[in-house]
Formats: structure tokens, sequence, C-alpha cells
């Protein structure tokens, strides 16, 4: 501590720290702040940089009240995997960034968990931020500092799609990943909640909420991303421009595939959501033409009119080249049939539409949008949409068109209300804002948490329940198109 700032609060200079509350500190420091504005000798920066760091506040780990297991990572050991109904793959991307497609897959998988569905989540972007928004509790839930690549290297979580498919390139085989398990805690419905909210044992609230996660035996896990995963579209690349050569690189489109089926039959899988980079490279359109179904979340903004009217030319011009070289991946220069160690999914995709992200209601019953102006820019972005709809191959959307949970796919399929308060809540959770127990509405006030009350809780339980019901049709949406193939 300063000498200045001792001799202010009394303390001799022996002395280096002092007891005190929060507030106590708080207003000590405010105090001396002052007292050093109207002083005439004033502290520099290093001085003041000093005396912040040792008076920094006292912040409580995040919901202290929560008794939440901890991440593990399962590994694969011989015959694992019980025999189950398929997996299907379900891809978000948008080669606009910004959009809302980490927070859009994180939803999905959790509500299809909650219906008791094992749900393996995999980042493919660089940026890595599906894997830090699945494990952010255990980042935020101590007061010592981590960041996401600390504790992979706690759990020894090595694999992740870069590590495995290279070991391809480098004349391994492809095998099953090992997942890390995200010890999800998955509450009741939400008026169960609101009924335990009235219990005062915080105990009493873990317990239920644990015996609501074994009875409904869905879970969560997460093959965690890489920043080497720009290199994969150099990698995919090589593969489908060698059809006139007779060696491995035909294998390469067809290891993302491989790899998704080994790990999703290792550890039982029901659906694999992809979280995609932004970007529209070789590895991303492999990722997207290997999935069963991908979806494209929007903003009413100009950046995804632009994106949607480029899409509408590029989209169908790329799956034409991807099913050239499918028709013809297995046959040499010479006519004859090339052995292939790893084949291309032989279903074609689906286009499951594109939901609008961070809209704006105008009442809390309606939804209607906010202003004349939210409904202009949404239809102009519903124009766009359907002329990329129409331009789209007919095996993009030939599945169940006529189910009536399947939603007109040449508009926006659902509009997602904004987080607002639920977003930082949720992002510190490391669960989705429409899922979020009552036990995590809470805001930060002098290095407290605070339970939300009156009015203010009100408003965040009322945008909750919108944001359930809106993933909730999402997924419905996308069950109806894929779950029957």
């Amino acid at each position: 501590m300063h000498r200045r700032e001792k001799t202010f609060l009394g303390m001799s200079d022996d002395e280096e720290s002092y007891n005190c509350s929060s507030n106590e500190k708080k207003r000590k420091r405010t105090d001396f702040e002052e007292h050093v504005d109207d002083d005439d000798t004033t502290m520099n920066g290093e001085e003041l940089e000093e005396y912040y760091e040792e008076n920094q506040f006292e912040e409580e780990p995040w919901n202290p009240d929560e008794n939440r297991d901890q991440c593990t990572l399962e590994n694969v050991s011989p015959g694992t995997g019980r025999k189950r109904k398929p997996f299907k793959i379900i891809s978000t991307w948008n080669f606009k960034g910004g959009v809302g497609k980490t927070t859009t897959t994180f939803s999905i998988g959790y509500a299809l968990a909650l219906q008791g569905k094992r749900v393996l989540f995999v980042d493919a972007d660089p940026q890595m931020n599906l894997t830090e928004t699945a494990m952010s509790f255990e980042l935020n839930r101590d007061v010592v500092d981590k960041d996401v690549f600390t504790r992979l290297d706690d759990l020894k979580a090595t694999d992740n799609l870069y590590n495995s498919l290279v070991k391809f390139r480098q004349g391994g085989d492809i095998k099953a990943a090992s997942v890390i398990n995200l010890k999800m805690v998955f509450p009741g419905t939400i008026e169960e909640q609101d009924e335990e909210s009235t219990k005062k044992n915080s105990t009493e609230r873990n317990d239920r909420q644990k015996s609501e996660s074994q009875r409904n035996k869905g879970q969560l896990y997460l093959l965690p991303g890489s920043m080497d995963c720009a290199e994969l579209d150099e990698f995919m690349s090589e593969g489908y421009s060698n059809l006139q050569k007779n060696d491995i690189t035909r294998n390469y489109p067809g290891t993302f595939y491989k790899f998704i089926k080994k790990t999703a039959q290792a550890h039982s899988i029901d659906y694999v959501l992809v979280d995609c980079s932004p970007a529209s490279g070789s590895f991303n359109r492999t990722i997207l033409f290997s999935s069963n179904i991908f979806i494209m979340p929007c903003k009413a903004d100009s950046f995804s009119k632009q994106a949607l009217k480029v899409l509408t030319s590029k989209l169908p011009e790329w799956y034409e080249d991807y099913n050239e070289f499918r028709r013809n991946y297995k046959i040499d220069p010479r006519g004859k049939e090339f052995k292939i160690r790893c084949d291309l999914p032989e279903f074609n995709v689906q286009f499951g539409g594109c939901p609008l992200i961070g809209f704006e209601y105008s009442t809390k019953d309606t939804l209607k949008p906010k202003s004349h102006a939210s409904q202009n820019a949404i239809s102009r972005l519903e124009d766009e949409i359907a002329r990329l709809y129409n331009a789209l191959p007919p095996e993009m959307l030939e599945r169940n068109q006529d189910n009536p949970d399947v939603k007109d796919r040449n508009k926006v399929i659902a509009k997602v209300p904004n987080f607002n308060q639920l977003g930082l809540m949720a992002q510190r959770s490391s669960i989705p804002a429409p899922y979020l127990p009552n036990i995590y509405l809470k805001a930060q006030e002098n290095g407290k948490w605070v339970q939300k009350k009156g009015r203010d809780l009100k408003s965040i339980k009322g945008n909750r329940k919108k944001q359930r019901i809106v993933i909730e049709d999402i997924v419905k949406h996308i069950q109806a198109i894929i779950d029957d193939e």
C-alpha cells in the first residue's frame, strides 16, 4: 500500500493491510480518491495502479450456494456404445459472425438433453466460443483466475477435431475421441422451480435439481475446440482437388463424418451439434454437407441481408461441387473402383431455415415487433431468405414438407428474443438463458451475488419463458425434418 494512503487511513508504515468490510473499503477508497484529487501533489499512474491492485473488492465465487459437479473426461473403452437409434448431426452456420450461432447451438442441445437425449457438442470454430460457453461455470466458480486452456489441461482433454483428423494425414487411423461430460444439472419445469423458490434451504433446492437430472437421464458432452481448426481448410481442399490422383487424399473429405460417427457410437450419442466458424472454406462446407440438417441464425441488419444475398448464388454451387466429388471419389482416373477408407454420408443435407436472433418484442404478451422499423427490417431479411430458399436444390428441401411441425423455411422460422439481463447470467452459468434455474437469476452488488426480486425478477422470468417457447419450437421443427430418416 502506498505510504500516502496509509497516512490518510491512519496506518503505520509497517502495516500492510487493514480489516474492514467491502462497503467500508469502498467508502475509504472513495474518500481517498477525493483526497488525492484535492491535493496539490497527486499520485502518478504506477502509484494509483498499485493502490487499486491492493484494494480490490473480494468478489464472491459465482453462485456459492450451487453444489454442481465439475466436468469430467470420458475416455473410450473397448466395447463401449450401446445399440441405439442412428445419431443425427445438426450444424449451426453462417459465414457472417456475431449472429448468435453459439448461443443457439447451446440452447438447442440443452433442450434436446431435457428430452432425455444424449447430446454431443462439437466446437469447430477456432475461436472456441462454444467450449468457453459450456465450461464458463467452472472458470467462474472460483476466485482463482483460470482460462479454458488450463482447465482442458487439468482434464487431460487433448482430443479435438484438428488433432483427430490430422492423424489420418500423418498415416494413422480415425478413432473415436474422448469427450467431456459437462455434468449438467437439469432443472424441473419452470413452474416447479417457482414452487421451490419459496424454500429457504439452498441444499434442498440443489438436491431436488440433482434428482431431476438423474430422473431425466439426458446428458451433454463436449468435444472441445482448437485454434488450429482453421488449418483444416487446406486439409479438405487437398482432398477435393485430387480426383485425378490415386492416393490417400481422396479420403480427406470423409474423415469428418467417419470421426463423428465413431465418436457418437462410442458414447451412445443421439444428436451431434456442430458449432461452425463464420467462414465459407472447404472445412465448413464439408461439415454442412455431412450433416443431416443445418440452420443459419441471422439478425435483422444489413450485414445478414448481404450474407444471404451472397449465399443465394454460392450455396447451390458449393453443393453441386460436393456432389460431383461424391459421385466420383470412389472411381480412379481409369474408371476402376478406388478403395476408400473414409466414406462420405449417402444422405442429402437438409436446409433447416433461418432463426432470427435478438428480436425486440413490443409488449409482454405478443410476438409483434417493437416498431415499424423493426418489422420493415424483418421483411427485407425474409425477402432474401425467400430468394435463397428458391435457389436451393430440391434435395436440400425434400424431407417432410407436409409435416405440420415443419415451419415455412422461405421465411424466418423463429424469432428469438434479446437476452437482456439473462445474457450475463447464462454466460457465467453455462446454462442457456431459456433454461436458467431461479437460483441463477442474480446480479452482483458490491462484490456480492444478490437474488433478483420484484418487477425486475418478473421481467426476467417473462423473457426466459419467451426464450424457452421459441427454442423448443425450433427443436420441434428440426426433429420433424430429420428424425424419421
